[in-house]
This record gives C-alpha cells, sequence and structure tokens, in this order.
C-alpha cells in the first residue's frame, strides 16, 4: 500500500501527532500490569519529556503519586540524542521521581522535592534504584546537586550494591 516502511512510520506519526521522539516514549513504557497507558498517563509522561511545568501542574495530583509503571530502557535508546541510563533490560516500579530523573526534567523536579513529602523523593524501583542512582548513571550533575540540597539520600544502595553517589 506505501511505497516504503518510512513513509507509512511518517504518515503514521502524523495521524497521531507524536514526535518520533513520544512515540517511542509511548512504546517504551507500561502500566505495571503491563497494559498499555491511558491517554492521561501518556500526557503526563510527554510534559515531563519536555519539563512542561505549567503542564504537569495541570495534571491530576492524586493519580501522580499512585503512579507505578514498567519502563524498556532498550525503546528508550532509540530516541535519538537521548543519553540512556546504563541499566538494562525493563524497570518495574518506575514512580514519579524516577520519570522525572530518566528525563532530566529539571524544573519538575524542582517541583517535585518542594511539593511532594521526603518519602516520595527516596521511591525505589522494584530492584531498589532510586531517582539519585538514575541521575547519576545519566551524569546529570545538575539533578545530583537538586537532591543534596533538599537533602535526599545519595547513600541508599540498590540491587548489586551500588551507592548512588558510586554511579558515575
Amino acid at each position: 500500500m506505501f511505497p516504503d516502511e518510512e513513509a507509512y512510520n511518517r504518515l503514521h506519526l502524523t495521524v497521531l501527532s507524536l514526535t518520533p521522539e513520544e512515540l517511542c516514549i509511548q512504546q517504551a513504557f507500561r502500566s505495571n500490569l503491563s497494559r498499555p497507558l491511558t491517554n492521561e498517563d501518556l500526557q503526563m509522561l510527554l510534559c515531563i519529556w519536555q519539563d512542561d511545568l505549567k503542564c504537569y501542574r495541570e495534571l491530576n495530583s492524586d493519580r501522580i503519586r499512585e503512579l507505578s509503571l514498567e519502563v524498556d530502557l532498550d525503546a528508550l535508546r532509540l530516541i535519538k540524542n537521548y543519553k540512556a541510563a546504563t541499566f538494562a533490560e525493563t524497570k518495574r516500579g518506575i514512580q514519579l521521581i524516577h520519570l522525572v530523573a530518566l528525563f532530566s526534567a529539571h524544573s519538575i523536579l524542582q517541583e517535585v522535592l518542594n511539593t511532594l513529602p521526603p518519602e516520595f523523593h527516596s521511591a525505589q524501583t522494584s530492584d531498589f534504584l532510586t531517582a539519585v542512582h538514575i541521575s547519576a548513571a545519566l551524569g546529570d550533575y545538575l539533578a545530583l546537586r537538586m537532591y543534596i540540597e533538599n537533602n535526599v539520600s545519595v547513600m541508599q544502595q540498590d540491587s548489586v550494591s551500588s551507592l548512588g553517589a558510586e554511579k558515575n
């Protein structure tokens, strides 16, 4: 029907009005029950990807607090110029603070650190990764500084006994 796969993909992206990066994000994330994302979940991910603080503030705060996703980090590596973390495979139990770290969304990170209780700042994935571990693996020194300035522990160990401060 289409002369080549690339033409089909361009048409598909236009119809969905998603950029290639946004499509990768949509494909990389699932609910913790391996179900596709809801439109609200996708909107939240795209707000964080773009570090759009205004959009983030308009989201349902109760839904954000309850959020728990799984992410295929290999799919995120397909995003052009994305500094993919050194973590492999799928990660489960991804919460808001982890998403903010994955996307280096510094404006939203500051908002999270200022508005959510400290237990959200130190949340762990199913294999005990914290946002500090993720930011360290990405080499995101600004985020690491923000955690330290907000008294987020950088000494928690992950599943391979690495400290967040030792990742980079």
